[in-house]
């Protein structure tokens, strides 16, 4: 679960009306910018060095991250097979649920020859 920091009180109104936003547009840091009246994503990138703004947007980002993963368990109850492979294909990879892809070389004429002049 995402750690959450509720104290903001060393950000300026500008960067608290970004944090408003960007949680409501789901981490579009355009988005935001946009409707947040910020003029450039420079602006967004200069406050990142921020630690408080920076930890914030980490908030965000990892509370966007766990709705997907509830949704993602939501669609494997549901059945949902492109779901139920997706999990196994990264979780299931310790039970041997993995994709191997098989390769044919051939060595070519050229590399025989190379290999017997050695």
């Amino acid at each position: 679960m995402a750690k959450k920091t509720d104290d903001r009180s060393k950000l300026t109104q500008s960067q608290k009306k970004f944090l408003e936003v960007f949680e409501k547009v789901a981490g579009n840091v355009s988005a935001a910018c946009e409707q947040a009246n910020i003029k450039s994503r420079t602006t967004y990138y200069r406050w990142l060095q921020n630690e408080e703004f920076r930890q914030a947007i980490e908030d965000v980002d990892e509370s966007f991250i766990d709705l997907a993963e509830s949704q993602l368990r939501a669609a494997v109850s549901r059945g949902d097979m492109n779901a139920v492979f997706f999990i196994l294909k990264t979780k299931g990879k310790s039970r041997g649920y993995v994709e191997k892809s098989e390769h044919d070389v051939t060595v070519s004429s050229f590399e025989k020859l190379m290999q017997e002049v050695d």
